[in-house]
């Protein structure tokens, strides 16, 4: 379209632009939406990530808050994705509400030792679920996406991960001549 702007939102958010919706189902039956992104505060090997919530549908967000928490780390794009169709086995309280799943190098160093990380809380807090790279937690791990996949009612929840690495032939520093997919089933602690 020529001449015409397109604004997603009337809230401004961080501008770095690597960042992560996820639609969140609360355990009253309402809906937001969270904004997770990299913050431009920190250092490259130390960055925080903003995060914002729409009660909206996306129309305006609240003031970004900077979690310096698990989801920190290194300088990368993560993931993070709502378990809406039935919270993970585990979470305390959550009748019936959203869990949710992260995916980002843990490594202060380099795009490495990628992890996942579940919150029951609506990102308040987060737990180490496991490496995401279980055969090898140090293997090179940069960007990475989450996705859901069809469950059975009675099946724990299970995600798909893709996620960028290493292979032999590629450059020392790089973390994405090999994309990888693999799948994690959720189903507790």
């Amino acid at each position: 379209v020529t001449g015409k702007t397109w604004q997603m939102s009337a809230t401004g958010l961080p501008h770095n632009g690597e960042a992560q919706l996820a639609e969140v189902r609360k355990p009253d039956g309402s809906t937001a939406v969270l904004f997770s992104g990299r913050s431009n505060e920190g250092s490259h090997t130390h960055t925080p990530r903003g995060i914002a919530w729409s009660y909206d549908s996306g129309a305006t967000f609240t003031d970004v808050r900077i979690a310096d928490d698990l989801t920190a780390g290194i300088t990368c794009l993560a993931s993070v994705l709502s378990l809406d169709q039935q919270p993970v086995a585990g979470a305390e309280a959550r009748t019936n509400g959203s869990s949710l799943v992260f995916s980002h190098p843990s490594s202060s160093a380099n795009r490495s030792a990628g992890v996942l990380l579940r919150s029951d809380d609506d990102a308040e807090s987060w737990q180490v679920v496991g490496p995401a790279t279980p055969e090898d937690p140090g293997t090179s791990f940069g960007y990475s996406m989450l996705n859901s996949l069809p469950q059975e009612d009675s099946a724990a929840p299970t995600v798909g991960l893709t996620y960028e690495t290493g292979a032999p032939g590629c450059a020392a520093r790089s973390s994405a001549c090999k994309i990888v997919y693999r799948t994690f089933e959720f189903g507790g602690q």
